[in-house]
C-alpha cells in the first residue's frame, strides 16, 4: 500500500509540474524585437491558439512565447509558420523548467497535428 501511496504522489507531482498543453490553430504569430532593447524578452516570438491556454502556469493564459537563440527554437518557428499558413492544428507544450517569457506559457515542443 505505501509504495501505490508513493508512485500516486509522484505521478500526480510530474503531472502538476509538467507545464501547459495546448491544442488548436494559430491565430496570431508575431515577431517582436525592440531593437533598443538587448535583452532576451526584447527580442521573441509571440504565439496565440484560438482558444486561450487550459492548463498554463503563467499569469497571461492568451499567448505562448518563445526566443530564436537555438536551431531548435527556429525549426519550432518554422513549423509553426508553415502550419499557421496551411491552416493546420497545431499542439504546443510548456517548458516546466523556464516557464514563463513576459507571463506566458513558453513553448518547449511543437507538433502539427492535421
Amino acid at each position: 500500500m505505501k509504495y501505490f501511496v508513493l508512485i500516486s504522489s509522484m505521478l500526480f507531482s510530474l503531472e502538476a509540474f509538467s507545464g501547459a498543453e495546448h491544442t488548436g490553430k494559430i491565430t496570431r504569430l508575431l515577431v517582436h524585437n525592440n531593437a533598443s532593447s538587448t535583452s532576451d524578452i526584447a527580442q521573441r516570438i509571440i504565439i496565440k491558439l484560438d482558444t486561450s491556454v487550459p492548463n498554463g502556469l503563467c499569469s497571461d493564459k492568451t499567448y505562448w512565447g518563445m526566443y530564436l537563440k537555438s536551431d531548435v527554437e527556429k525549426a519550432q518557428y518554422s513549423m509553426l509558420l508553415a502550419s499557421y499558413m496551411a491552416g493546420k492544428t497545431v499542439k504546443l507544450w510548456g517548458n516546466p523548467e523556464e516557464r514563463c517569457v513576459n507571463n506566458n506559457e513558453r513553448v518547449r515542443n511543437v507538433e502539427i497535428v492535421d
